[in-house]
């Protein structure tokens, strides 16, 4: 019996908000039971990877350290390219060489890949 996957899009920074944290804790949680899961980090939750970013922020600095456990965990994790970019960011300033970045033109195939989407 194959396992149903979830990807689970991540669309708000690191600041200002609970819904890239509730994300990512959410991503934790699948893999803790065993579900495949991956992120996918576009607009402005590209900055959930970008280091130094989190600032003094109680809920920021958890964003970072769960950007750290998907890391460790080897969690899927993309990050869109032009995104990053846009931001004025480049791949030198993420907090992990973790994330794959891949460009806008391939994310509507990566995500045909899995079974259901969740986005915040």
């Amino acid at each position: 019996m194959t396992k149903h996957n979830t990807v689970i899009v991540v669309r708000k920074p690191p600041l200002g908000s609970v819904d890239a944290f509730e994300a990512m804790r959410l991503a934790l949680s699948f893999y803790a039971a065993g579900a495949p899961v991956a992120l996918l980090f576009e607009g402005p939750g590209t900055l959930n990877w970008v280091s130094g970013i989190a600032g003094p922020d109680v809920l920021a600095q958890s964003v970072s350290r769960l950007v750290t456990d998907i890391a460790r965990f080897k969690i899927p994790a993309y990050v869109i390219s032009e995104d990053l970019a846009e931001s004025g960011f480049t791949p030198s300033d993420l907090a992990s060489q973790h994330p794959v970045l891949i460009p806008r033109s391939d994310v509507s195939s990566m995500l045909t890949a899995y079974d259901s989407v969740v986005a915040v």
